[in-house]
């Protein structure tokens, strides 16, 4: 390699999950991709979100009926 200037930009990367690795992008621009075996992912670090297959998701409380700012008033006026 040449005598040229290197630039860690490390910290400035983004990771996008594809099906099959992690993409790894700088100002936008692909450049680089680790590949992601989904099998080794046993654990997530947060309680709200679940593994399934390759598929990550968020998990939160289903409401059918979500409370009404206005509930127990009446005709909804408070």
């Amino acid at each position: 390699m040449e005598n040229k200037l290197r630039i860690d930009v490390t910290p400035y990367l983004e990771g996008r999950v594809s099906n099959e690795s992690i993409l790894l992008y700088f100002r936008g621009e692909r450049v680089a991709s680790i590949p992601l075996q989904w099998e080794h992912v046993d654990t997530l670090q947060h309680p709200n979100f679940q593994k399934v297959g390759n598929r990550i998701y968020f998990c939160c409380k289903d409401e059918e009926n979500p409370a009404s700012y206005a509930e127990h008033c009446d005709l909804g006026w408070c």
